[in-house]
């Protein structure tokens, strides 16, 4: 334990209280740690990162984060209920107030846009082929 410490009082019975401590210290809303911080901050860098996993699929894609700031984007969706996530009702919309709300997963697997195999033809249409093909051949 560092003597700077002791005089300025810098002691924390736990880590996690001192992670609290930390985090109102750092931020206006002393919710850093939070699930619904969390999934503002992964929204946040999915739309305006180019260097996260999924900004492909949102921020080159053209959709963008509308939020000011957190205190709104809290004030908007309130806490969390357990179980849910965040998700855009217009999937092809922005992150903003009136287009955003939490949901379940299977909620959102509904929502989601169609996904294509990279490179190859859906599923569907390979396997009409495929029938065609024996129907001619198999004769």
């Amino acid at each position: 334990m560092f003597k700077a410490n002791v005089v300025a009082r810098n002691i924390y019975s736990c880590l996690e209280c001192g992670r609290n401590i930390q985090a109102q210290a750092i931020t206006r809303h002393g919710r850093a740690h939070s699930s619904e911080y969390q999934s503002y901050h992964a929204a946040r860098q999915r739309c305006l990162n180019p260097k996260d996993a999924r900004y492909p699929d949102y921020g080159e894609r053209g959709i963008e984060f509308r939020f000011q700031s957190f205190e709104q984007f809290f004030a908007i969706l309130g806490e969390r209920p357990s179980g849910l996530l965040l998700e855009r009702i217009d999937n092809n919309g922005h992150y903003e107030p009136g287009n955003v709300k939490w949901a379940t997963r299977s909620a959102q697997q509904r929502n989601q846009r169609p996904r294509r195999s990279k490179g190859r033809e859906p599923t569907t249409r390979r396997k009409v082929k495929l029938i065609a093909w024996i129907r001619a051949h198999l004769r």
